[in-house]
């Protein structure tokens, strides 16, 4: 990190987790500069037979002092037991829909209340660090 502030480098960025239907223990979970609604084409139709669907979406503005990375990277870390070989994608086998949600959902609330206990000017929905 980089403990001085340039306002140069200040930055709006999302981290989301996507379900594809046909790939049903399976969730993609990255970070984006990209609006939900963007995202959203960006898995067109011509690439999955059934629409995928957005299941969480978190904003942050990062500044200078901030890694961009930083809360895809917290994600990642806890849940890196069901993440196959470096991926963004997380393969949870042997659940339903409604265990493997709660799972991200949970992780998704534990990161952003860890970053709201350690950095300060949190916010929400759009949540700055």
């Amino acid at each position: 990190n980089n403990p001085e502030y340039n306002p140069e480098y200040e930055t709006d960025i999302s981290c989301y987790c996507i379900y594809d239907p046909t790939r049903p223990h399976w969730r993609k979970i990255g970070m984006t500069e990209k609006t939900k609604e963007e995202l959203g084409s960006q898995y067109c139709g011509r690439y999955f037979p059934e629409p995928i669907k957005i299941l969480n979406f978190e904003t942050f503005h990062i500044d200078s002092r901030n890694s961009k990375t930083m809360v895809e990277e917290l994600l990642f870390e806890k849940l890196k037991r069901w993440r196959p070989n470096e991926t963004e994608w997380f393969y949870f086998v042997d659940m339903v829909d409604t265990e493997i949600n709660n799972i991200i959902d949970n992780t998704f609330e534990d990161v952003i209340n860890s970053i709201k206990e350690t950095i300060t000017n949190v916010t929400s929905p759009a949540i700055v660090i």
